[in-house]
Order: C-alpha cells, then sequence, then structure tokens
C-alpha cells in the first residue's frame, strides 16, 4: 500500500511524506537504487529535527544494504553484518505481508528468508561464504575435508539444485554426522527450516515458481498441518529465529515511515 500511499500525499502536497513512502515501497521490492534515489530526489524543504533524524538514518541505511558482500576473512564480522541486515528486511516484509493477508508474498518472503538464515548460520561458523550454487559445492568440500562430514555425495543426490535445498541439506548432514560442533544457532535455524520445508512445494506450483496455482492463508495452514493461527505461528517463528541469531538491532523502518505519515495526516 505504499505506492498508493504516495500518489494519495502527492495530491495533499506533502511531497517528504510521498518520498517516505514511495521509499517504503520500492525497499520492500529490494530495489534499493530506486529507494535511494526516492529519498535523493527531495527538494528542499524545512524538516523537522524528527524527519531529518528520519531520512538521515534511512539513507544511512541505503547505503549498508547496497554494498557488496565483502568476502575477505578480515571482514568476514561486517559480511556477517551485512546478511543480517538482509534478513531483517525480509522479516519486516514478511510482517507486512501478514497484516495485508498477501499470501503469496508472504509465503516467497518466508522461503527466501529460510535460505538466507541457512546461509548466515553456516558461514557465520565456519566463515567460508555460501552465496551461490558453486560457492555452495566448495563450502560443502571443505566441511567434509576439514570435518570429516560426509555431504558432497548428498547434494549431488539432490534431484533439484538450489541454494535453500542444498544450504538446508548442509545443515541437516552437519547435525546428523556431527552434533558436536553445532551451536544453538544452527539448531534454532534447522528447525525453523524443517518447519518451513512442507512450503516448498506450493511455493513451486504457484507463480513464484514453475506453475499457477493460487496460494491462501488455507492453503499455508494446510501444507504445513495445522489450523486456527497457522500463519501466525510462522510469524512468530521467524521472530523467535532472528532472536535466537541477535539479528533484530535497528527500529522497524517501515514502521517509523507509517508513524511519521499518520502524524502528518492528524
Amino acid at each position: 500500500y505504499y505506492a498508493p500511499a504516495a500518489d494519495f500525499l502527492e495530491k495533499l502536497n506533502l511531497p517528504f511524506h510521498a518520498a517516505l513512502c514511495r521509499h517504503a515501497a520500492f525497499r520492500l521490492l529490494f530495489d534499493l537504487k530506486r529507494a535511494k534515489e526516492a529519498l535523493e530526489s527531495l527538494p528542499d524543504m524545512s524538516l523537522s529535527f524528527e524527519e531529518e533524524k528520519l531520512l538521515a538514518d534511512l539513507r544511512q541505511q541505503m547505503d549498508e544494504l547496497a554494498r557488496e558482500l565483502p568476502e575477505d576473512a578480515d571482514k568476514w564480522d561486517e559480511r556477517i553484518s551485512r546478511l543480517g541486515a538482509w534478513i531483517q528486511e525480509l522479516y519486516w516484509g514478511i510482517e507486512i505481508a501478514f497484516t495485508q493477508g498477501s499470501w503469496l508474498e508472504f509465503l516467497g518472503r518466508i522461503i527466501r528468508f529460510t535460505e538466507t538464515i541457512l546461509q548466515l548460520v553456516l558461514e557465520k561458523q565456519f566463515k567460508i561464504p555460501a552465496a551461490n550454487i558453486g560457492q555452495i559445492f566448495v563450502f560443502a568440500q571443505i566441511i567434509q575435508k576439514n570435518y570429516d562430514v560426509s555431504i558432497v555425495d548428498a547434494l549431488r543426490k539432490l534431484p533439484t539444485k538450489t541454494n535453500l535445498n542444498m544450504l538446508h541439506k548442509i545443515a541437516e548432514e552437519i547435525m546428523r554426522q556431527r552434533l558436536d560442533i553445532v551451536n544453538d544457532e544452527m539448531r534454532a535455524v534447522a528447525e525453523f527450516a524443517q518447519t518451513i520445508e512442507p512450503l516448498i512445494p506450493l511455493r513451486n506450483h504457484s507463480i513464484l515458481g514453475h506453475g499457477f496455482r493460487g496460494v491462501g492463508e488455507e492453503e499455508i495452514a494446510r501444507q504445513i498441518g495445522r489450523r486456527v493461527g497457522a500463519t501466525q505461528n510462522l510469524l512468530e517463528a521467524c521472530l523467535n529465529v532472528l532472536e535466537s541469531l541477535r539479528v533484530l538491532k535497528v527500529e522497524n523502518p517501515y514502521e517509523m515511515i507509517r508513524q511519521v505519515v499518520l502524524k502528518a495526516l492528524q
């Protein structure tokens, strides 16, 4: 609803607030270039201290999100922090999709969220990049050699190879074969991924994958074997895993924008 809100606010001659909503609309789509441009295109105007601070915070967040993930060992903490920022963005998008009842969007973001938290927890522990299929195979080879975990053949036997199912398989095999190197974060993420796994066929048969099947709240609940409150439980599970990973560090920018806009309309 941020894009229509931006159009409405422009008609009310509220260019600052329209720009904030335009920024949020592009940001939700991870169109970071246009999200940043929405903030930079503002004409000179008098802003309150609160508005100036919000604008500065949003611009800083855009700069951080737009940077490439470093792969140097001496910048590993920065890489993990950047992954955490992307995970925060995904969670806020999940929350908004839930509020709006946009279940296809909810499903897609939940699955992308799962892939990214698996990447984060594995990279954080082993300090090896695993951002694409090539890197994930190399990751598996190194773990197999250094930790005596049989992983590579298990990956090769996967009928389809995606970042998500490969990362999940690596986490599963480490937990099955080497519990002594499994930490609480990996355990929490693997448990969450297990909960999400039944939703993957639903995604694959929707327009997010290779089909045209519609996605509603009932279908999501049915796939995970629950009825009442299933999507609410998934949202809470996302928040719980974020807390386990200690990822949520800044206030929700979408909620901050919403509050500033509501204040202007009042």
